[in-house]
């Protein structure tokens, strides 16, 4: 399989994602509630050479409603790695804790 120019790495994603992680994880609780009905946020980012890429943040209960909430962040180039993009995620619980951290 002929992997395109644009592709990315693991590592020059995880740059670009790690800012919008961070920002995203300083966002309390009640932030995340009107994202469970499971309309993402979806931004458009350039990387440093050029490429577009796409992120794209989802929220769902973790294990129950009103329970934790979990927060995927995923990222690609349009490209091949679109069918399984690179991700970071993390658990926020009602109180405001990190979970498993």
């Amino acid at each position: 399989m002929r992997i395109s120019r644009n592709q990315m790495d693991n590592a020059a994603y995880s740059k670009l994602l790690a800012p919008i992680t961070e920002e995203h994880r300083a966002k309390p609780y009640s932030f995340w509630l009107p994202f469970l009905s499971g309309e993402p946020i979806v931004r458009e980012i350039v990387a440093p050479d050029g490429t577009p890429c796409c992120v794209e943040i989802n929220a769902f209960w973790d294990d129950k409603p009103n329970g934790d909430i979990r927060v995927i962040l995923s990222i690609d180039d349009g490209g091949r790695d679109a069918l399984m993009p690179y991700g970071h995620d993390f658990i926020l619980s009602p109180d405001g804790r990190f979970v498993g951290e």
